[in-house]
């Protein structure tokens, strides 16, 4: 926008547009807090369902401590080559504990109402 243009728009609404400037603000506080929440679900449900993934493999047989630091280290790698970081060996551990920790929990409740039921092992 040139500068010509935005020196003319006010940085704060007239007292007669205050309400509505308001109005505004407020759905877009909330729109945005509804967001965040909706992100946070999608994450977590997202680490649980790679702790999973750890688990399922680690339970074809495959379970001595080597194959499970190798195959943590290689997901490390490739997953942050992909993603750009924050997958280290340590994230990925906290996913497999965050699992394990819920193994047993059915269902979620989703923010934005729907719920959504963990699929059984091996279905997904």
């Amino acid at each position: 926008m040139p500068d010509k243009v935005r020196e003319k728009i006010p940085n704060t609404p007239t007292p007669d547009n205050a309400v509505i400037f308001g109005r505004i603000v407020d759905i877009l506080e909330e729109a945005r807090s509804k967001v965040a929440r909706a992100i946070n679900s999608a994450m977590a449900l997202a680490y649980w369902l790679i702790g999973r993934e750890i688990v399922e493999d680690e339970q074809k047989g495959q379970k001595r401590a080597d194959y499970g630091k190798a195959l943590l280290q290689d997901l490390s790698r490739g997953l942050n080559q992909r993603y750009g970081g924050g997958f280290s060996v340590t994230t990925l551990q906290d996913c497999r504990k965050f699992y394990l920790t819920y193994v047993h929990r059915s269902a979620i409740q989703h923010p934005l109402g729907a719920e959504f039921t963990m699929p059984a092992l091996g279905t997904l």
